[in-house]
């Protein structure tokens, strides 16, 4: 009686794996792309691009440095959004004292907050994979 109980403990793990096991390979995979932004007629020196998916999935962000970015990004339909920081001294207080310095993106929110640019992330990479911001 003792063997049947183990015998069903044991077919019912199984099947928990089984089930379990199933649902992970209709997620998206990251795949490995790369591209560029340029600020104007040059690279951007510094900066972030932030790949958001369908509603509900993680925003994937990948650092620009001298206008080129690379890293794991998930497949899918993306909009794109593009930051960039500066340190700008802080507004005074009421109290005319200073609170510390900000960093404050630079680059207009049509390019991220507003964002309207997409692109596709195949498993043989990114479409667009470069990024033109104008400052204005």
């Amino acid at each position: 009686m003792m063997r049947w109980w183990y015998g069903l403990g044991f077919l019912c793990v199984c099947l928990l794996v089984a089930g379990c096991s199933g649902t992970s390979s209709t997620a998206p995979k990251p795949v490995e792309v790369s591209g560029t932004v340029d600020l104007g007629d040059k690279p951007l020196e510094e900066g972030e691009v932030v790949f958001e998916g369908e509603a509900g999935s993680m925003p994937e962000k990948l650092v620009v440095k001298d206008g080129k970015f690379k890293g794991q990004v998930k497949t899918g339909r993306k909009k794109v959004k593009i930051y960039a920081y500066k340190v700008e001294p802080p507004p005074k207080t009421a109290t005319g004292d200073n609170v510390g310095d900000q960093m404050v993106n630079f680059i207009p929110e049509r390019y991220n907050t507003k964002s309207k640019l997409e692109a596709e992330v195949t498993e043989s990479g990114l479409s667009p994979s470069k990024f033109q911001v104008l400052a204005k």
